[in-house]
């Protein structure tokens, strides 16, 4: 992981196969994680009458550490 904060997600298909697609970018579910959290998340998906169970796990790392240098640089 870079040096500062991370934050990892990870999800099921529920989230990314709702009906009407509002999670199709990675863009979309930072978005509304920053606004709102998961609990957007789950708001959002329901009133689109998802048909899948969704299962979220999220957190936030913050790395103070230096991190290797990525090998696109």
């Amino acid at each position: 992981m870079r040096q500062g904060e991370n934050q990892l997600f990870v999800t099921t298909d529920g989230l990314l196969e709702c009906p009407g697609t509002p999670y199709v970018e990675a863009m979309q579910i930072d978005k509304a994680l920053q606004s709102g959290g998961v609990e957007e998340l789950f708001a959002t998906i329901e009133a689109l009458g998802v048909r899948d169970s969704t299962t979220v796990v999220t957190w936030r790392v913050t790395i103070e550490e230096h991190a290797t240098r990525p090998s696109d640089t």
